[in-house]
């Protein structure tokens, strides 16, 4: 895989028309999916291919602006900057979330504990699994995740105390890169070379 290292050997990719021809062998043959974009990044050369269709309702092409949810890759690039942002002394496990997010928003906590990151990085933060309004619709916008992670001020009361069991949460995860990326003010694991 080419890198941004200048060092990285010359690649040569194939021309768009036979990148086409792949992806659609990968959508129309295969039906492995619906949509994809392909970014090519070599020779001093920046290159994005997509094919597909947004929806069976919407024809239009996906390209380089085109927000795809890749579902739980999230939560390794959560746990990167996680990761990163202990070992530079930026947070702490044991931190509070709501010291990270901005106005300090209502936080459910039970009996007097706040929720911590190690708590959200665990799952034992009691939060409900997922958000209605994300099953609400199959294609995420920006603006449409930006909102739904606002759901900080308007959380169900918990219905168990904090660390009392583990459960996988889409919540946790978005709350925890949400906090980390506003406490950050950085783009960090992922950026343009």
């Amino acid at each position: 895989m080419p890198s941004c290292d200048p060092l990285t050997p010359r690649t040569h990719f194939p021309d768009d028309d036979a990148i086409r021809r792949i992806l659609s062998d990968r959508i129309d043959t295969r039906r492995e999916g619906v949509a994809i974009v392909v970014g090519m990044v070599g020779d001093g050369e920046r290159r994005v291919v997509g094919y597909g269709r947004f929806s069976q309702n919407d024809a239009r092409i996906p390209d380089q602006h085109t927000a795809f949810e890749i579902g739980s890759v999230t939560k390794v690039y959560t746990a990167i900057l996680l990761a990163d942002m202990i070992g530079t002394g930026e947070v702490a496990l044991d931190e509070p979330v709501q010291r990270l997010l901005p106005g300090n928003p209502p936080v459910p906590e039970r009996n007097g504990r706040s929720i911590t990151l190690h708590d959200l990085a665990t799952h034992t933060s009691a939060l409900p699994v997922t958000p209605t309004t994300w099953l609400r619709t199959a294609l995420p916008t920006r603006s449409r995740v930006t909102r739904s992670i606002s759901f900080t001020r308007s959380w169900p009361t918990m219905n168990c105390p904090v660390t009392s069991a583990r459960s996988l949460s889409i919540r946790t995860s978005a709350l925890a890169s949400w906090a980390m990326r506003l406490h950050a003010g950085q783009e960090r694991i992922t950026k343009p070379c």
